[in-house]
């Protein structure tokens, strides 16, 4: 039987399908047996999938679980059709599925592991959950970038919150964990308040960022009930380092890491040679495996 508490959910897709066997690989090695880990893959790339589906990893696909029928344009990855909007760029899409994921599982929380994630230490719920409230990504602060103010901007309109460009934190993270029950009220407040479909709401939209749709209901319409915020991320990740050169990379691996860091994320697109970021990642493995 399966944890109850937590699910790990793996949105993926066929050209990321060498990396999600590393993170599978990663969750088998060090990610507490109990917890289901589920991969949310487009149907047409099911088959390629299939040798990673286990006792404890699940294969679902995209379509089954959103809430309107959608389509992938034939030799194109980056565009889908549904029959209540314009054709819908990919990135939207991958939010849309984030948003859905929580009818793809029968557990309290969820949490996010993308494709080019890797574990490296053990990992439990605990690490998720204290005293019986879900850990929120929240970092306060200015806005790092004009792009997570536009977003700031219309998560406030569809919540009906006081106009800002800003409301004072940055969600975005790794690892990233969410309420199922709050995201289920979060889209009914979001229909609630604009009079739309939250799904063709979305599906219309250019810009838009899950996380931030979380992060600024839970704190700014529940006020964090049922949530802990913390600001330290779980993964050691490659956004904020300088990557262009071998010994940048080099250096990134190298890094000291606390004790809160249990995986590590190095962006598919850096273009680092596979075999050397796999040395990478078994010599961090190798230092953190369990006893």
């Amino acid at each position: 039987m399966f944890r109850t508490d937590l699910a790990i959910v793996t949105p993926s897709y066929r050209p990321d399908l060498e990396r999600c066997k590393t993170l599978c690989a990663s969750v088998e090695r060090f990610v507490d047996p109990e917890i289901e880990h589920v991969l949310i893959v487009p149907r047409r790339d099911r088959a390629a999938f299939a040798p990673l589906a286990n006792e404890r990893t699940r294969i679902v696909t995209v379509e089954s679980i959103l809430p309107m029928a959608t389509l992938q344009l034939p030799f194109q990855r980056r565009w889908w059709l549904t029959a209540c909007s314009m054709p819908v760029r990919g990135w939207i899409l991958q939010q849309l599925t984030k948003l859905s994921a929580v009818n793809a599982v029968k557990t309290d929380a969820i949490m996010f592991a993308d494709s080019d994630l890797v574990f490296i230490r053990p990992f439990t719920s605990d690490r998720v959950w204290h005293d019986g409230k879900l850990r929120l990504h929240r970092v306060p602060g200015p806005p790092p970038h004009p792009t997570h103010e536009r977003w700031h901007r219309d998560t406030g309109k569809m919540m009906g919150l006081p106009e800002s460009n800003w409301y004072g934190a940055d969600y975005i993270g790794q690892l990233v964990t969410w309420h199922c029950d709050t995201v289920r009220s979060m889209l009914d407040h979001i229909s609630k308040n604009t009079g739309k479909n939250w799904a063709r709401l979305m599906a219309n939209m250019l810009h838009l960022s899950e996380y931030m749709l979380y992060g600024i209901y839970v704190e700014h319409v529940l006020e964090g009930q049922g949530h802990e915020y913390v600001e330290q991320d779980l993964c050691h990740c490659s956004w904020h380092h300088e990557m262009r050169t071998e010994a940048d990379i080099d250096r990134f691996f190298n890094q000291p890491l606390g004790p809160e860091i249990c995986a590590v994320l190095m962006q598919s697109n850096l273009g680092i040679d596979p075999e050397r970021y796999a040395n990478h990642i078994e010599r961090l493995g190798e230092q953190h495996a369990p006893a």
